[in-house]
């Protein structure tokens, strides 16, 4: 198994354990269920960090951390997301991530860059099981916190 499948495995397990063992249902208006493969779908979540875990805090040069985040939907608890992030390089302004969105019929996951600058996080969706199997697509979020953004996630099955 290579090392990026195996962070990947590792995460989208996370995900999954973070949202206490199954993946949580949403409401299917809200627009937690997969998109026919001739639609592309488009989905907005209010993503509330929970928890941030130094995974290494002796190691100052990669800085890797795992966060988890609830995602809501009108209101509405609909999944949970789990990122890993490492600093490209020491002297890096953004961070490389790899994560899991544990929703409604199967987990979707996605990397991407998260920029300092802005605190804006820009990716691709590369894969999924359950509904999403086969998915891929993008990924942003905007933060107006370390604790608060915006996920939008444009994904085709």
């Amino acid at each position: 198994m290579s090392r990026k499948t195996a962070a990947v495995t590792l995460v989208a397990s996370l995900a999954v354990l973070a949202t206490g063992g199954a993946v949580l249902t949403g409401s299917a208006a809200a627009g937690n269920s997969a998109a026919p493969a001739s639609h592309a779908r488009t989905i907005h979540y209010d993503a509330k960090t929970v928890s941030v875990l130094s995974l290494d805090p002796k190691d100052r040069v990669s800085s890797v951390n795992l966060s988890t985040r609830h995602l809501s939907s009108a209101g509405k608890l609909s999944g949970s997301a789990v990122f890993t992030c490492h600093l490209n390089t020491s002297h890096s302004s953004s961070e490389l991530c790899h994560g899991a969105l544990a929703l409604k019929g199967g987990v979707m996951y996605a990397s991407g860059v998260l920029k300092y600058s802005t605190y804006k996080l820009t990716g691709r969706i590369t894969g999924g099981s359950g509904a999403f199997r086969g998915a891929h697509g993008t990924l942003s979020a905007v933060g107006d916190s370390a604790r608060h953004s915006i996920l939008t996630v444009t994904y085709r099955t």
